[in-house]
């Protein structure tokens, strides 16, 4: 461990001072990391669970639409006259690069 050397102390709540150069508190501190991955695996299996079991559900999982189908479709409209990206985006308060990406999208 690197940070031993340099003058490192952890003040972990309700057991003081540990300094890793004893053997003991480096063992302790091996424990508190181990706990600590072992909590944000369960973490991380509990949040795929529930979007697993959103998306059975039939939810959307991700970022809600910038734009509603009605609105692809003036874009589309709108592109197909010759109106640039930058005053599409301008119309629809959204960016230059979605307007793009529509535009790939329906080609």
């Amino acid at each position: 461990m690197t940070w031993c050397w340099n003058g490192v102390t952890v003040r972990v709540l309700n057991l003081g001072d540990l300094d890793p150069r004893s053997p003991l508190s480096r063992v302790l501190l091996q424990v508190l990391g181990a706990v600590a991955e072992l909590e944000r695996s369960l973490i991380r299996e509990r949040t795929v669970s529930g979007m697993r079991a959103a998306k059975q559900r039939g939810a959307r999982i991700g970022r809600p639409a910038s734009l509603t189908p009605e609105q692809l479709k003036a874009v589309l409209a709108m592109r197909a006259t010759g109106q640039s990206a930058a005053a599409t985006a301008r119309a629809f308060g959204v960016s230059e690069r979605t307007i793009r990406r529509v535009s790939e999208a329906a080609s």
